[in-house]
């Protein structure tokens, strides 16, 4: 009974260290065409990205498009990600890309390669020092038709 009682303590204690962003309010947020989805892309379809489908918690977007957050509560946070192109557009759209961007405080901390519907997911690491955090996605030279994008996972790993 005790080391269930111990197991139990230290899942709750691991689980503050990590904030999932779709259980963080969101300051601000705009795209391109559709809604903003929770854990479904912005079709309201499980993620599929690179040819594998996702059943995860994260985003489903549109470009060109950003979501914001206030994070000042959490200094020295790292930011833990994928990202990628979702395949809900259609095969006639499968080749176009997309730009992610992560911005702190309104500078880019991280910027992608184009991503195309049958690039992986591309993982997201970086630290997170300033109040504003915002993901950010953007079409790419070819236009926006189906620029469908995916934030899988996305959460703060929270220091000491």
């Amino acid at each position: 009974m005790v080391h269930r009682q111990l197991a139990a303590n230290a899942s709750r204690i691991l689980d503050r260290r990590v904030i999932r962003l779709t259980d963080l309010p969101i300051a601000f947020t705009a795209q391109g065409w559709g809604k903003l989805n929770f854990n479904r892309n912005v079709m309201g379809r499980r993620f599929k990205v690179g040819g594998s489908e996702f059943d995860t918690f994260g985003f489903g977007t549109h470009a060109n498009s950003i979501i914001q957050f206030d994070v000042s509560q959490y200094p020295g946070a790292q930011l833990s990600a994928s990202v990628g192109r979702d395949e809900s557009a259609g095969r006639n759209l499968w080749n176009n890309t997309i730009i992610a961007e992560v911005w702190v405080d309104g500078e880019v901390v991280y910027r992608s390669d184009s991503l195309d519907s049958k690039t992986d997911p591309q993982k997201v690491r970086v630290k997170v020092s300033g109040d504003t955090l915002s993901l950010v996605i953007h079409q790419d030279r070819d236009g926006g038709g189906g620029d469908h994008a995916d934030w899988l996972e996305p959460r703060l790993e929270l220091s000491n």
